[in-house]
């Protein structure tokens, strides 16, 4: 996810909600918030057995609290 996350072709598309770089922790942090979720509303995107990409509902509360655990 890292490595997905930490293009900046990606990036351009996210630079509100995502820092460039994009680091492992980042993605950790990301992963453990979407644990937090119950219904879970974000999701992995999966091709030929690989992550390449997510998506997902975000409210303000939960953008918020993502925008504060990774390093913008």
């Amino acid at each position: 996810m890292a490595v997905l996350a930490d293009n900046k072709n990606v990036w351009d598309n996210l630079r509100a909600i995502i820092p460039h770089s994009y680091s492992e922790k980042d993605a950790e942090n990301f992963i453990n918030l979407t644990f937090e979720d119950n219904p879970v509303v974000i999701f992995g995107i999966e091709y030929e057995e690989e992550l390449s990409g997510v998506i997902g509902l975000l409210n303000k509360k939960k953008l918020t609290k993502l925008r504060n655990c990774i390093t913008l």
